[in-house]
């Protein structure tokens, strides 16, 4: 939704929700109590005009709010350098909404074709449970975001396999750092060595 197609109403509802931090707007959106109790006391003016459809209010404001993502394209250059170390550099384009200003994250996650969890060996290039993945950040400048061709590299080493072919499959996934993911690509399938 564009900004002119809300109401003064709603645009000042969301200004002075975006103009708070991070840990705030975890707390506002914590229940419908706490999104109630900072509205009543943070604009009184609003909530005179909507205590009676409070509910409507709530919901859309969750809606209006709550981070989205979708993915467009991925595409893979294999046997590219990186400074001294070889690997394939992802490139993905996508788009984010309702994370302005917010640190985001964009990590990786590889397998086995059939579904199994490359395991990392090194603890690095990992995910917190010890499979193999590689994470960007980012930090979108705008309310909606446009990303035509956002790259991670991802060292061949750190894959951790021997010699031979594999069929593998990644997937990549955005979330807000410290939360939860909010998009996920398809799997993308390729082979290495």
């Amino acid at each position: 939704m564009r900004s002119d197609e809300l109401s003064e109403d709603e645009q000042l509802l969301l200004k002075n929700y975006r103009s708070l931090t991070q840990s705030q707007k975890q707390a506002v959106l914590a229940s419908k109590q706490s999104f109630k109790n900072w509205l009543q006391t943070s604009l009184s003016s609003i909530w005179n005009k909507v205590s009676s459809f409070f509910d409507d209010i709530w919901s859309w404001f969750k809606g209006a709010t709550t981070p989205k993502g979708k993915f467009h394209q991925i595409w893979v250059e294999h046997n590219v350098y990186e400074g001294d170390e070889k690997g394939m550099k992802i490139h993905t384009k996508f788009d984010v909404d309702h994370v302005k200003d917010v640190p985001c994250r964009a990590g990786v996650y590889f397998h086995y074709s059939s579904g199994e969890k490359l395991k990392d060996c090194n603890n690095s290039y990992r995910a917190e449970d010890g499979q193999v993945a590689v994470n960007k950040d980012f930090t979108p400048p705008y309310e909606g975001t446009m990303y035509e061709d956002f790259e991670i590299f991802m060292p061949s080493s750190e894959l951790h396999l021997g010699n031979g072919k594999y069929d593998l499959k990644f997937k990549i996934q955005l979330y807000v750092k410290g939360g939860d993911f909010f998009a996920t690509s398809n799997w993308f399938y390729f082979t290495y060595g």
